[in-house]
């Protein structure tokens, strides 16, 4: 299994890097500003060589994909050390 980490809407990475959905709820609760600016901080489109390391160490992990019917699913895999090796800083594998 191979997961590449980019955005849908690479245009729209540059200028906030939450999706629509969480914008959206940050208006709503008057913390869109503040999250806007935490957000460019500590949100990246890759994993530091520390996440990497970490990310190896792991027995499993989670990943969100969205079908084409447009739900969204939660899976679960294990031994991750053998499944989910970050072998670039956008690439697991």
């Amino acid at each position: 299994m191979e997961i590449t980490i980019m955005s849908e809407h690479p245009a729209m990475e540059a200028a906030s890097p939450w999706h629509r959905g969480e914008i959206a709820l940050q208006h709503t609760v008057g913390v869109a500003a503040q999250m806007a600016e935490l957000g460019r901080r500590v949100i990246r489109d890759h994993m530091i060589d520390q996440h990497r390391q970490f990310y190896e160490q792991l027995p499993f992990a989670v990943f969100g994909t969205i079908a084409p019917d447009g739900l969204v699913w939660a899976s679960r895999v294990l031994a991750c050390r053998a499944s989910c090796r970050p072998v670039t800083p956008r690439i697991c594998a």
